[in-house]
């Protein structure tokens, strides 16, 4: 399905009625996937609102189906039904207006059975899920970010889950993840060293000795840190994260609203709407 998400160019702009963009624009996107071989799609198109001083044009939710084995995906657009414009960036405050609309509508019901709880109890009102990769950069921001942001709310109303999602790109990625699944096997919780950055040069032998070290449970954490039952966790994690059309990180959810990279406007945002 990731051919949905590429940029569609359409026709020549012309200012239409909110109440035809829905037409034209399913007439629109199915012949330009019809023209790029792709046939067995169905397209609904939803108008959620008319974007301000941009007459003409809305943003838009394209659920888009592939039919030969029943899989959706949803895509918001800016659109007048004939032209899509790719973002709306306010030059002055250097943010996206697009994506601040998108992150008030585009919210997923998050299935947390798969997730490893690290912070607060499931029964909280607020859910925060991450999917992050313990070597990524970015990550390692959003999750300093995100803890300042928690001085600011009831600690009490917060669940927080990780989804691992380690990218093949990095090294060590793969092996923090097993090491902080086996942590919190055990009771401890090794983010913030994890995140740190401090253990990326060294031997995996000796990272994996020097946290079974810290757990106070050295061979149960050998064990477990290599064993099938840690692995298979993080791969279904990692498939559910896909499902999720995850394919980078750093990823946060906050109520279901997503914020993708390291966006502090958007986890700003996302904490003003927690309960």
């Amino acid at each position: 399905m990731r051919y949905i998400k590429i940029i569609l160019f359409c026709l020549i702009s012309i200012n239409v009625f909110a109440s035809n963009i829905k037409t034209i624009l399913e007439k629109n996107l199915i012949q330009n996937f019809e023209k790029r071989g792709i046939k067995d799609v169905n397209i609904e198109v939803t108008i959620i609102k008319e974007v301000e001083d941009l007459k003409g044009y809305y943003l838009v939710k394209a659920t888009i189906t592939d039919k030969r084995n029943n899989k959706k995906v949803d895509q918001f657009l800016l659109t007048n039904g004939n032209i899509l414009i790719p973002d709306l960036i306010d030059i002055s405050k250097g943010y996206s207006i697009l994506k601040d609309m998108i992150f008030s509508y585009d919210i997923t019901n998050i299935d947390t059975s798969k997730l490893t709880l690290f912070y607060g109890n499931k029964n909280a009102k607020n859910i925060i899920v991450k999917i992050s990769d313990f070597e990524c950069p970015y990550c390692r921001k959003a999750n300093e970010y995100l803890e300042s942001k928690l001085n600011s709310v009831d600690k009490k109303n917060i669940a927080i889950y990780m989804l691992n999602y380690p990218l093949s790109i990095h090294k060590k990625a793969m092996l923090y993840a097993k090491i902080f699944e086996a942590g919190m096997a055990l009771g401890k919780n090794f983010m913030d060293q994890l995140y740190s950055g401090k253990y990326d040069n060294m031997d995996d032998n000796k990272i994996i000795e020097t946290f079974a070290n810290l757990s106070g449970k050295k061979m149960e954490f050998e064990k477990l840190v290599n064993s099938k039952e840690i692995s298979d966790r993080i791969n279904a994690q990692m498939r559910y994260a896909e499902q999720l059309g995850v394919n980078s990180t750093p990823i946060i959810f906050l109520n279901g609203r997503k914020v993708e990279g390291y966006n502090t406007q958007l986890i700003d945002k996302g904490f003003t709407l927690l309960k």
